[in-house]
């Protein structure tokens, strides 16, 4: 493990907390090339599923139900003397949190005090942020331009780091959030759970230009208003993971009406490690929604989409004309009409395997019928499906 002279480290600490908003890491920070990282992080999360997949992308988080709960998270610390503050604001809230931290920055005095606070708090998580988080320098290579031997010492030097807290090291947050398969897949062998956001403050842009950023995600009428911007993410992604750093003053003067606006607005903040909000970073499947033929007494058990409901015999359907949708690794589904309901269709589970033959559907039994067609231009078919047990059908 690499280890900083403690009072060189100290004099780099104060002197880039003297320096005013310039950045975290260093003085000599390039906004163009910060704000094409984050671009390209805001872009990966509007985007998911394009170039190498979701689960290569450092700022993409694949959970999507968050019921207006807000997992916040801070990037860049610990600062020696912002990160207290933020810690202030979130305990008058009973906030949880998860910070991010650069292994490089923690090699003081100070800097070792304020893990330990974070760790004796319950409700704070420290997590790996890289050592040395390049990428805005002359000269900088980002993580996926390293060798697999200078990736391992960005992870691991500060996994030791957190391990020599006494906490364990859970989540790891790429810098900008710049990933490809092999980092990736370095981070996941090592246990950890790569972390995105669907929610970015931009403080790092706001706190640079001392509360104005001109980032191009940001629209031109809240390039002052760092408040708004974050509140309508929250508000149109129903709550998520928000992005935060805690080197800048702009994010400590402006968290509290951050923090107090939301829980007016009916949000509750929550960990990363919440399974009921985050079940897919946390390595959980949730339970799939039922499907067509699948058991129900009530609407509201079916697949969630507008036109699902119970039907009568006891299992989901939804109407149809000619077509019925499938899901991968389910029965292949088909439309009849239904007998409680003339001239209406209804979609069915075909008799399969899968379903064991209609055994595993309860309320249905294998029946031949010929596809519903309603107005549509669907070819006339007939299959073996799992209906209602009507006396009408042949069975």
């Amino acid at each position: 493990m690499r280890v900083i002279s403690l009072l060189s480290a100290a004099a780099l600490l104060i002197s880039c907390a003297d320096a005013g908003e310039v950045d975290g890491h260093d003085h000599d920070v390039d906004m163009d090339v910060m704000q094409g990282l984050f671009t390209a992080a805001f872009e990966a999360n509007e985007d998911p599923l394009k170039a190498d997949g979701a689960g290569c992308k450092g700022s993409v988080i694949v959970d999507e139900n968050f019921r207006r709960r807000i997992a916040l998270t801070f990037d860049d610390g610990p600062h020696p003397t912002r990160t207290r503050a933020v810690m202030e604001i979130l305990r008058a809230h009973n906030a949880p949190a998860a910070f991010f931290i650069n292994g490089g920055d923690t090699q003081t005095e100070t800097g070792g005090a304020i893990l330990a606070e974070i760790v004796a708090d319950p409700n704070f998580e420290l997590a790996n942020h890289s050592w040395s988080h390049e990428g805005t320098r002359r000269g900088d290579r980002f993580l996926d331009q390293k060798t697999d031997e200078e990736l391992a010492a960005e992870i691991d030097d500060v996994t030791e780091v957190i391990e020599a807290t006494g906490a364990e090291p859970r989540y790891f947050r790429f810098p900008f959030g710049r990933a490809t398969c092999r980092t990736a897949a370095a981070v996941r062998e090592r246990g950890y759970r790569v972390t995105g956001w669907n929610i970015d403050s931009a403080d790092w842009c706001y706190g640079t230009g001392r509360g104005t950023c001109n980032w191009a995600q940001v629209p031109e009428s809240l390039r002052s208003n760092m408040f708004e911007y974050t509140m309508r993410q929250a508000r149109r992604n129903n709550g998520g993971i928000m992005l935060f750093h805690d080197i800048h003053q702009h994010t400590v003067d402006s968290l509290d009406e951050i923090l107090t606006a939301l829980e007016d607005e009916g949000f509750t903040f929550t960990t990363i490690d919440d399974l009921d909000t985050f079940p897919l970073l946390n390595g959980e499947m949730p339970e799939p929604p039922s499907f067509i033929g699948d058991a129900c007494e009530v609407d509201e058990e079916c697949d969630g989409s507008t036109r699902s409901f119970c039907h009568v015999a006891g299992f989901c359907t939804r109407p149809c004309e000619g077509p019925c949708p499938d899901e991968f690794l389910r029965a292949p589904t088909f439309c009849i009409e239904d007998p409680n309901v003339p001239a209406t269709g209804i979609c069915v589970s075909q008799s399969d395997e899968i379903n064991n033959f209609c055994d595993d559907l309860p309320g249905t039994v294998e029946g031949n019928r010929d596809r519903f067609l309603g107005d549509s231009e669907a070819r006339e078919a007939a299959a073996d499906v799992c209906t209602p047990p009507f006396p009408d059908l042949s069975i």
